[in-house]
Formats: C-alpha cells, structure tokens, sequence
C-alpha cells in the first residue's frame, strides 16, 4: 500500500514550503488532510507538523501550538515525536511560555536524548539554549550552545556555526566575559557572510564594546552594521531590530544627541513590547527614565555624527508604522517582498535593481499611515475617500522624502498600483517613464521591476488581506492578464 510519505501531492506541498510558498503550501496540506487519505499517523503527525511550520511563519502562533500538539500525538516514531515537541516550544517561547517550553525541551533530553540522532539533538540543545537566553540563565545557555555546536559537528552539519557562534558570543557579553566573546564572534564571522549574520555580529561587537567603555571601537562597528541594515532591514529578525534600537540608542546618547537616543530607545522599547519580552521592555523602560529625569550623564562626550543612526530610525519607523493599517499587514508586506525577490530572480534583473525593488516592496504603503483608517479600511464607500486612498503612492514618496532615495525606488512605489492596461491609479498608467539617463537598458530594467511589484502586491493583497485561496487568487489574476505583464505572471506561475 502507498504511503502518505511516496505521494506526490504531499512531496509538491513540502516542496512549495521548503522554498517559502507558504499559501500555496498550506492549502495543498491541507487539502490532503481533509480528504483523510493520510494513512498510518506517522503520515498525519507529518501533516500536522507541516502546517504547524507554516502557521509560525503567518505568525499564527496559537493556531501554530495546536498543530503542533496534534502532530506530537499522532507521531509514530521517537525523533519524530521529539521533532514535533521542539516544534511545540518553539511556538511556546513564541508566546513566552518560556517555563512550558523548557520543560518540553528537557523533558525530550532526560527521556530519549542518548536515542535520539545527533542532528535531532544539535536542534535540541539550540532551542534549549535560546529558552536559556531569554530567562537570564546565561551559564546553562552557553553549556546549551556548547553542546549544541558539538552534535551538529558529529552529524556533519556546519550552516548553523554562524548563529551558534553569535548566540555565544552574546551570552558571553552578558557574563561580562569579553575575551570568549570576541573569540565567538570572531568564528561567527569567519562562519558566514549573510549580510543578516554580518549585521548580528557587528552589533554584537558594538555593544560588546559599548560594555566595556570603548566607545570609538563600538561606534566604528554600529557604523559597519547600519548600511548593511539598509540591504537587509526587508528580513532582519524583529528582536534584532529592536537590539539595533537599543543599541544607536546607548551610542547616540553618548555622541551627546538626548533627542535621538531617546528616540530610539523608544522605539526599541515599542519592539519588544510587541513581541512580549517584558524583562527588556523593564530594562528600556528604566533607562529611559534614568535619562528622563537626569540620574545618568554621558560618560564623555564624543565627537561624532549620527546621520546613519537618523537613517536607520527613519526606515525602521517607515517599516513598523505600515503593520498598524490593518490586521495582518505585516505579513502581507512579507508576502510582497518574498514574491518580488523571487520574480526578480526568475527574471534576473541586476543586484542594484533587487535591491530597488525590495526597498519599494517593503514601504511602498508608508503614505496609508498618514490617511484614516476611516478611508483605509473602506476605501470606496465614497468618491471622496477614493481619492485620497488612490493617492497614497505619492504621499508615500512624499513622507520617505528624507531619506533620499534613488529615483528608481520612488518610481516604483509611484506605480506599484498601476496595471499594464491602464486600470491601475492613480494614473492609469500603461508604460514606464524613461530612465533620467534615457537609456534603454534600464529603462527595461526598471519597466521589468515595476511589472513584478504590480503583480507581488496584487498576489499578497490576495491571499494575506483579502483571504483569497491560492488557487482562487492563481484563477483570477490569469483571468485577469492582460492588468499584468504576461512574462511576469509566467514567472509567478513557475514557482507553484
């Protein structure tokens, strides 16, 4: 008899979701669940995991902790039980349900660990570690990673050396062990050169510095972490945002600018409260009256220019202020960005182009945070309304105006509404302007990046904000080609 494990239809499904097609994904998993054509409940754990997977990633985290029981009850096998109660504590520590989520994790270790394969237990220990870190038990979480490191090197598997070693390195710092942690960092940077573990470990050595008073050394790496936020803000974690908050902040402070570390520090504060992390939200909120009400003084004054830090402010404000529009904006931003740095691979447009294009998909709604929600909610109830919601492109390039970006960018996001056909706004446009150079290269270059971002916006407004099936959203944009450019919805079609 087949098994769930030998059909085709769940091996597509795994696949949509390993390269990130979370809806596509998930309604295919969840298509085979309801039909009951899952066999053995080895095969139903495996469903349920998956959905669980792609319920953290929407950040349904609830809907995430259900599945993920399921699939641990369901498992068949000891290291897929253990891999689905990892699972389960992640979505735990997610909620922070930290004391439920460390007692599943050791719960695994004291009951199966010696059985358990050694990548099984490298995962393990990582997530144990990260339990650790967030409870302030800095020794066991560094005995944790220690571990950790060791299992996944007896398995061969080196890709998470980079993140094991800044997560060392951070524990370190807060041990005030600074000799160990630059030693960890150090390897973290040797390990990797993503720009999002580049970024970590510059900020780690800033506040390493920071630490210990050496504020020339920990200005001069919070100015190599800021530019590459700039290229790597559209998928930088939350918590690492909030962290590079916190941190400009200290620095800004010290360079002798209250105004904008308490800007900052602030901001920083509003991250962590939204993801819960209630210790550090009292440590910012402390801090912050410390220099409120003038118990703290920079140590000295330093000579020094906080520009990249402003900058970095201004996009993390245009960035978050976009989640509040509306429920689940956030993750439709997401879902835009995913879908127009797919496309503009698939249709290889130039590095500088990308990085264009992923800019003008992660804040092209900024200019809806200065509109009502009176119109954003309901945008056509009246012709009034209508107006000021069609010109919320403009606004945007108006508002980000400070910024300074390339004029590319502001074009793309002038006509990220706009359809091949001529229904789009606010203008109607069918074609795009020729590059202030006049070349034709770019000006086919840009023309290719404007038809991806029309159509990823159209995709994500779908399945995110209006709820649309995957397959339903798929039907009516073909069904619609001609709003959109028809290599462009070629490529997008690929991907499924």
């Amino acid at each position: 008899m087949r098994t769930l494990l030998h059909d085709a239809q769940l091996q597509h499904a795994l696949k949509l979701s390993a390269n990130g097609h979370l809806y596509a994904a998930l309604e295919k998993f969840q298509d085979k669940l309801r039909s009951g054509e899952y066999g053995a409940s080895g095969s139903l754990s495996l469903l349920y995991d998956e959905i669980g997977k792609i319920q953290i990633q929407q950040h349904d985290i609830n809907a995430a902790e259900h599945s993920f029981t399921l699939a641990v009850a369901a498992a068949d096998t000891l290291d897929n039980q253990a891999k689905c109660q990892i699972h389960l504590a992640m979505a735990l520590h997610a909620q922070s349900n930290f004391d439920r989520a460390y007692r599943l994790l050791q719960e695994i270790e004291n009951r199966a660990g010696a059985q358990l394969p050694n990548l099984r237990r490298g995962i393990l220990f990582n997530n144990l570690a990260t339990v650790q870190w967030a409870t302030q038990f800095y020794r066991d979480a560094v005995t944790s990673l220690r571990k950790s490191l060791q299992y996944f090197e007896e398995a061969d598997v080196v890709h998470y050396h980079s993140t094991l070693y800044n997560n060392l390195g951070i524990c370190y710092i807060e041990l005030r062990d600074y000799e160990n942690a630059e030693l960890c960092i150090q390897k973290a940077l040797e390990a990797s050169d993503a720009k999002e573990e580049l970024m970590f470990s510059y900020t780690a050595l800033s506040r390493m510095y920071l630490h210990q008073g050496d504020y020339e050394q920990s200005i001069e790496y919070a100015r190599r972490s800021v530019p590459l936020f700039d290229e790597a803000y559209q998928t930088a974690d939350p918590l690492l945002t909030a962290h590079l908050c916190r941190l400009y902040a200290e620095l800004s402070f010290h360079i002798g600018d209250q105004r904008l570390a308490k800007q900052l520090m602030e901001k920083a504060e509003l991250q962590v409260g939204l993801l819960g992390h209630w210790r550090e939200f009292a440590e910012i909120r402390a801090r912050l009256e410390e220099w409120t009400d003038g118990r703290v003084s920079p140590d000295r004054h330093l000579a020094g220019d906080t520009t990249l830090m402003k900058r970095f402010l201004l996009i993390t404000e245009a960035w978050n202020t976009q989640e509040f529009i509306a429920t689940r904006f956030s993750e439709f931003i997401d879902t835009r960005v995913k879908y127009a740095t797919e496309l503009a691979h698939q249709l290889q447009l130039s590095e500088e182009m990308k990085v264009n294009l992923v800019t003008a998909a992660r804040l092209a709604d900024y200019g809806l945070t200065a509109i009502g929600s009176d119109v954003t909610d309901r945008p056509d109830r009246s012709h009034t309304t209508w107006l000021q919601y069609i010109h919320h492109p403009e606004l945007t390039v108006e508002m980000l105006g400070e910024l300074q970006f390339c004029p590319d960018v502001n074009t793309l996001i002038l006509r990220h509404h706009e359809r091949c056909d001529g229904s789009g706004f606010p203008n109607q446009a069918t074609d795009v302007p020729v590059s202030p150079n006049g070349e034709e290269a770019e000006r086919d270059s840009l023309k290719a990046a404007e038809r991806i971002l029309q159509l990823s916006d159209a995709y994500a407004e779908s399945v995110v904000l209006k709820r649309v099936s995957h397959t339903e959203t798929m039907q009516h944009l073909r069904a619609n080609a001609g709003a959109f450019d028809e290599d462009v919805l070629n490529a997008l079609e690929c991907l499924f």
